[in-house]
């Protein structure tokens, strides 16, 4: 019984574990940045394998945001949700939001060769 109450309580936890989003490979010591809302090309399929750049980390630390551009990005996300794309409206550039972009790129293309 004690077996099988710890295989419930702790798979899950590593299961949970393995989904962390940190870049393939990271370098100890080295600071690496994802790709952000800021540098969005809205009209260009994203790599989804090149999420993450390595950066200096005095620069990564400093980083600003362009808050207009965080809402533009926002309003695209909602607007891929609205498309029917399984995405969380965050802000943030992630795996999913990639894919989604990518196929509504591909969806937008196929429509306007069919006019």
């Amino acid at each position: 019984m004690k077996n099988i109450l710890f295989l419930f309580l702790f798979l899950p936890s590593l299961i949970l574990a393995q989904s962390l989003d940190v870049p393939k490979n990271p370098k100890p010591g080295k600071c690496y940045v994802r790709h952000s809302s800021q540098d969005f090309n809205y009209n260009k399929a994203v790599n989804k394998k090149k999420l993450w750049t390595e950066m200096d980390c005095y620069k990564a630390r400093n980083l600003t945001i362009d808050a207009e551009k965080d809402r533009v990005f926002l309003e695209y996300q909602k607007l891929l949700k609205k498309e029917g794309f399984d995405i969380e409206i965050t802000g943030v550039l992630d795996l999913k939001t990639a894919k989604a972009h990518n196929k509504y790129l591909r969806k937008s293309k196929k429509k306007r060769r069919k006019e």
